[in-house]
């Protein structure tokens, strides 16, 4: 007698929940819709401003990078005038991590501008 019971109350207590389980109602899905929309506009908003990021970001790169190159070819030119005198090894040196340093931001910037998807 108390398994029939025990099996009642068990059949009892899963009737109670399944009726306390909404069914997702026309409202519902239109609400689901418009949160859906409204995160596809949120995710549009946030690409079309990282948009205007990189660009604002690889300009400032560029730019930096163009005074830095007017500056090594200003001390280049001043050596080669000797107006300033650098021994060999540092303009070798500064030539040769100006190349790199320019290399690198190229690349840093077209990775990021252009990620592997």
């Amino acid at each position: 007698m108390e398994n029939n019971s025990l099996e009642e109350k068990l059949k009892l207590l899963a009737t109670t929940e399944r009726a306390s389980i909404k069914q997702p109602t026309h409202e519902s899905n239109l609400e689901s819709k418009n949160l859906e929309e409204g995160g596809n506009e949120e995710v549009i908003r946030n690409l079309s401003q990282n948009r205007k990021l990189r660009k604002i970001y690889a300009m400032r790169l560029f730019v930096l990078l163009c005074i830095w190159l007017g500056l090594i070819l200003a001390i280049i030119i001043l050596q080669g005038f000797q107006i300033i005198k650098l021994a060999d090894s540092v303009l070798i040196t500064l030539i040769t991590t100006t190349t790199a340093n320019v290399a690198a931001y190229f690349l840093v910037v077209t990775k990021y501008l252009f990620p592997n998807k």
